[in-house]
Formats: C-alpha cells, structure tokens, sequence
C-alpha cells in the first residue's frame, strides 16, 4: 500500500519539525482511518536505518497483530512479545529483530525479570491509553530519547489535554473533513431521539432513549450494523430484540474466543448478519471493518475517546460505500460534535475538548 502524501508530509516534515523545535515527546493525531499504523511502519523503516532499534507497544491484542502484518508487509525485522503467542504467522520471536512490538502489560511483567531493551525510539500506539496504570514505568524502563504517540483520540478520559507530562507538542497528520473531502472516508448522516438532543444540549444528564430496533428500521435497514452496548446483559437483550425482529443478528463478548469474533465479523462483512452486537471494548478500538455501515451506540459516551473511536469504525471506504448511519441514543453529538469535523484538540488543560466543542457549535448555531 503506498504512502498518502498527508502521510509523508507528516513522516518527513511535520514531525521532524517538531522535534528540530525541542519537542521529544510528540503526540500525533490522525482520524480513524487516516492510516496510523502505515505511518508506524514508515516511521520503523526509516527508524532502523538511522537510529537503530524502534520499540512499538499497544494495549490489545488485536492491535499488535495488526502492527505485526504491517512490518511484515513493509519487510521489517520484528519480533513480538507477549504472555502467549498464538500459532498464527504474524506471531514470531527474534532476538535480532530491529523493531520490538510488545504489549503493555507483557513488557511491564517481564522488565521485572529482565531489562526491557533500551531504544532510542519508542511508539506507544493508541497514545490515549499512555496515561493508564504503568506507562510511565514503562517508558523509565524502555528509556527512549524521543517518543511519538498516534492517536485518533489525543485527550484524556474525561477529555482534558494530555499535559507536558506526557507529550509536549501535538502533530495533526489530518482531519477528518479533508479525508472526506478527498474520499478517504465516508460521511456519517447522525441520528439521535429529539428528547435526548435536547437534554444532551442543555447540558442535562441523558441516558440512553429510543427502541434500537425501531431506530435501525427507520434509519439504516438493511445497513451492515455494530451496535454497541454496555454490558454483556444489554448485548444478549438486543440481539434477542433485532433476531425477534426477523434481522439477522448475533452478538460477541468477552467470552467469545477469537475464532468466534473473527467469524462474527466475516459474517457481517459478507452481508450474512445485519448487526453485530458488543461492548466499545471488544471493537470499538483498532478494527478495520471497511462494509460496515452503521453504528449504533447504546452506551452514554460520556468520555469523548470511546465517542469517537465507535465512529470512525463506519466511515472506512470500501467499493459502493458512499456514507454511513450513526444511531446514537444517548445524543453524544451535542456535547462531542458532529462526526465529520475533527474535535478541536489540544494539549492543554486548562479546559476539555467537549467545552471547545460546544462553544464552536453555539458560535455557528
């Protein structure tokens, strides 16, 4: 796959230009879909050459997966760690390698045992979990001199900026109305109960409203669906509702074991199943599901990470996909913003993406 010229401005210039300035710990930003992982790969490549060794670390399974096909791809020497390697391909161990892809929580385990190998370079995919319990153990023991974080979501939880503590400069690869504009994404017709929006407007607590059923009817019938729901109850219940309804449906958990989830979602690629039902955490992070029309969220998003990440799962482009459905219950975009505008990001935290958010909505209102 070749490199999109956003993605090499951003590799030879944005980058270097922020580090040229003093910055070492660069927080990148690029939507989902906006091909994190491609520049990752770019950034080891030429990494490797010029420095050395690149340590890479993810907190999901799925994520250091993909990262492993895509060195693969570009013909990188990598190596993997973590607790149990699967008997797949992409899983391989190389005490030479020149790029290390560890998980979390693997490496934070066994730098107890062994020293973690140092590198000048470290990547810490899905930056957003980089304040979680252990990275700044992690990044004492790694010791790299500069540290670059992708993320389509550059906040924390409660949507406050990250802070000089963890990065101190913030890269924006490129938006999600250009990528539109330029058919690298779809756009998402959004849709919320009118009673919801209001409260959500008003800044009042909201719940979930609306029959999912009812909503997926009259909105996106027959739209290839990941509806998502906040306990593994809920899933069972609306997957009951939707397969009642006579809607092809079917629903994964934490349960479920890969083979299970993998087949669930060839099934919804090929048209199979109608809707997919699940927790944000099983596939609101990381996954590439290009025929996947619709998201439906059952959950109240109060966070802006898990708002946005469950969006940009519907908006990939794939051969007759010209938009795509946002069902959201619980009116999230009154409060997080429409899904075809990047947030107003930034690192500060003096106040949160949600306050920006909405001041920009009242001021174009």
């Amino acid at each position: 796959m070749p490199l999109r010229d956003y993605q090499i401005d951003t590799i030879e210039y944005k980058l270097p230009t922020a580090f040229k300035a003093g910055h070492k710990r660069v927080c990148m930003y690029g939507p989902c879909g906006a091909g994190k992982t491609q520049i990752i790969a770019e950034l080891c490549k030429r990494s490797v050459s010029k420095w050395g060794n690149v340590t890479v670390t993810a907190h999901r399974r799925r994520l250091i997966k993909q990262l492993a096909e895509r060195m693969k791809a570009f013909g990188i020497r990598y190596s993997v760690e973590m607790a149990t390697l699967p008997d797949e391909t992409w899983a391989v161990q190389d005490s030479f390698a020149e790029v290390v892809i560890g998980s979390k929580d693997t490496m934070l385990t066994r730098k107890k045992d062994i020293s973690v190998r140092k590198t000048r370079l470290w990547i810490p995919d899905e930056a957003h979990a980089i304040s979680g319990r252990g990275y700044a153990e992690l990044g004492d023991a790694i010791g790299a001199e500069f540290v670059i974080g992708p993320t389509a979501t550059p906040c924390l939880s409660d949507g406050s900026g990250f802070g000089p503590k963890l990065f101190t400069e913030l890269v924006i690869s490129t938006t999600v109305e250009w990528l539109i504009a330029n058919k690298y994404l779809v756009p998402v017709d959004p849709y919320a109960p009118v009673g919801a929006a209001r409260r959500r407007r008003e800044g009042l607590k909201q719940g979930v409203a609306g029959d999912p059923v009812k909503q997926w009817i009259d909105y996106a019938e027959g739209m290839r669906t990941v509806t998502f729901c906040r306990t593994l109850e809920e899933c069972r219940a609306v997957r009951t509702m939707f397969v009642q309804a006579m809607v092809p449906a079917e629903h994964i958990d934490s349960e479920s074991d890969d083979a299970t989830r993998d087949d669930a979602i060839r099934r919804l690629q090929s048209g199979e199943l109608k809707v997919l039902v699940c927790t944000p955490g099983l596939l609101g992070v990381g996954v590439d599901i290009p025929e996947l029309e619709c998201v439906q969220t059952l959950v109240k998003n109060i966070s802006p990470i898990p708002f946005w990440q469950s969006i940009g799962r519907g908006q990939r482009i794939t051969a007759g996909k010209t938009r795509a459905v946002l069902l959201d219950h619980a009116a999230a975009v009154f409060e997080h913003g429409l899904p075809n505008f990047s947030p107003a990001w930034k690192l500060g935290t003096d106040d949160s993406v949600q306050f920006r958010q909405l001041r920009r909505m009242s001021e174009k209102a």
